[in-house]
């Protein structure tokens, strides 16, 4: 998506993630100035600004960048938790991002806001809220936040709900890279449930166009009253039957030991129901995706 006029500046949170950064790399590539509020010095895109957060006055630093949108990647995540993890996903999930938000209205001209939930937030699939973890209640917290500012302060928003996001150098540990390198060169194999979840696998140059896509639609004054949108991809197949279809002749498929783990507490056998970003559409396949990732393994 080329740069439209109508987004000229943006703030990236989670700048220095896996999605943030390629988030802040694609409003960089479009010309777009952006603004990455940041908790420590960490390598971030040339060409972005940080803003610390250890600065007492970060509120005003986003209020004199002016931006026309904001979009709030940055998020604590987990499926399960300890009690010791309690206070930093409110921190990360719910204390910063209404801050932000408030940061947001304050401004003379309020920018937009697109931030970024999960398909934890509806385990029991179909369109309502079901949590399968405290992090998917935190992220339906500030969504709740979300609803008080589009409808009270003058800050228009739109939700994201993001699935399983995958691509080339993901230092997270997640699913495909784990299947990459296992295919690749770990000894032993890998241990997996028995693959019977339904699930929608993103690559993270889409994921990260959707917040350009999202913030165009609330700039340009086409949505309101903060919607939720999916960003998953097409096929939404149980998991042991999309990765099969992902093996090469010469993979040794006995490598992924499936049902050597049982299903976990966070178990989500169906996927939620709920309407496509209007004008987002994937455009690359999960085969073609995980090629790449295996290539950088």
């Amino acid at each position: 998506m080329a740069n439209s006029g109508t987004i000229a500046r943006v703030v990236v949170t989670g700048a220095s993630g896996f999605l943030g950064r390629h988030v802040a790399q694609q409003c960089v590539d479009r010309g777009i100035a952006v603004l990455a509020p940041l908790r420590r010095s960490v390598d971030i895109p040339a060409g972005v600004e940080p803003l610390s957060l250890d600065d007492a006055g970060w509120h005003t630093g986003i209020a004199d960048f002016a931006p026309d949108a904001i979009l709030h990647v940055a998020a604590w995540s987990s499926l399960s938790h300890r009690r010791a993890d309690i206070d930093p996903i409110i921190d990360a999930n719910i204390r910063f991002g209404a801050h932000l938000i408030e940061a947001a209205a304050e401004c003379e001209n309020p920018p937009a806001l697109v931030w970024a939930g999960s398909f934890a937030q509806y385990a029991d699939g179909g369109d309502a809220y079901a949590p399968n973890s405290f992090y998917a209640a935190s992220k339906e917290a500030f969504r709740a936040i979300a609803d008080y500012y589009d409808r009270m302060r003058g800050v228009r928003c739109l939700g994201l709900i993001l699935h399983d996001i995958y691509g080339a150098r993901d230092e997270r540990g997640r699913l495909l890279s784990l299947i990459a390198a296992t295919l690749a060169r770990e000894p032993g194999g890998l241990d997996l449930t028995d693959g019977s979840q339904h699930i929608a696998f993103v690559h993270v140059e889409d994921a990260a166009r959707a917040f350009l896509v999202a913030a165009d639609h609330l700039c340009r004054g086409t949505q309101s009253g903060n919607p939720v949108y999916s960003v998953a991809g097409d096929d939404r197949r149980p998991l042991r039957e999309q990765i099969g279809d992902l093996l090469r002749a010469e993979d040794d498929p006995a490598r992924l030991r499936w049902g050597a783990r049982p299903q976990p507490p966070s178990f989500t056998p169906d996927l939620p129901e709920l309407p496509r970003l209007p004008g987002w559409q994937p455009t690359i396949m999960l085969k073609e995706g995980f090629e790449e990732v295996r290539a950088h393994v």
